[in-house]
């Protein structure tokens, strides 16, 4: 019963607005319009300078022992060590493959430089001592450039051991297949080698102090005074056991 009477009064409602008078609305509607901007006046952000400088600057270095590699070729080896303090190794591979050079210093002051062009060569400098002095030039030929086919030492051995203080070793090599040594023990002795020539040998053994040996073998192509050698077969061998003694052998010099 209940719900009949609210469905009768639902009714009555629905008749009267149906008949009830239309209000217009009043007042305009708002359209859209763009506001601008005010303006804020200038805006100044302030800058902060950048800082270029690095704050942890360059690390300041001393150097004691000093070693340089380079290699130009493959398979290449080169073994440094030093013991001591201001010594100086140098080894310089270049234009060639599978050259082996070993530096080993044990003392203070010394120096060892090997400059090699070519391949297969083997340079061995030991220095044990104060001041010692050791170079090993392995070319083909003197002052050529190195860029030509026949500018390159190739299969040459040379090696160098001081034992003492002031020792001054020097070899320079020109040409393929040579064996060229120095052994120096004592103090102040002086050893040269200076091989032109292919499958030749020079050994020179200093034991004492202020000994001198020089060796000179091979000699040049005519009207080259840089060319290659064409002398094969030197052999020398100087001993020195004692003191002050000087020694030099000249092999096919011309």
């Amino acid at each position: 019963m209940k719900k009949v009477q609210l469905l009768a009064v639902a009714a009555v409602l629905f008749a009267s607005s149906a008949y009830a008078q239309k209000v217009a609305p009043s007042g305009t509607r708002q359209a859209f319009a763009l506001v601008e901007c005010q303006d804020c006046g200038p805006i100044t952000a302030p800058s902060t300078g950048v800082d270029m400088d690095n704050p942890n600057g360059i690390p300041s270095t001393t150097i004691d022992n000093c070693s340089e590699v380079v290699q130009e070729g493959d398979r290449n080896v080169a073994l440094v060590e030093q013991e001591g303090s201001g010594n100086m190794a140098q080894i310089f591979q270049r234009q060639g493959n599978r050259n082996y050079g070993v530096q080993v210093q044990d003392g203070d002051r010394n120096a060892a430089k090997a400059v090699i062009w070519g391949s297969r060569n083997t340079t061995l400098q030991y220095q044990t001592g104060n001041g010692n002095s050791a170079g090993i030039n392995v070319d083909q030929r003197e002052q050529l450039d190195q860029n030509s086919a026949d500018g390159n030492g190739d299969n040459n051995l040379a090696q160098q051991n001081q034992d003492g203080d002031r020792n001054i070793a020097n070899i320079n090599v020109y040409g393929d297949n040579n064996i060229s040594q120095q052994n120096q023990e004592g103090n102040a002795n002086s050893a040269d080698i200076y091989q032109r020539a292919n499958r030749s040998s020079a050994t020179q053994n200093q034991i004492g102090n202020r000994n001198i040996a020089v060796t000179q073998q091979g000699a040049t192509i005519t009207g080259l005074p840089n060319g290659a050698s064409t002398e094969f077969g030197q052999q020398s061998c100087i001993s020195q056991n004692g003191n002050a003694n000087q020694a030099m052998v000249t092999q096919n010099i011309r």
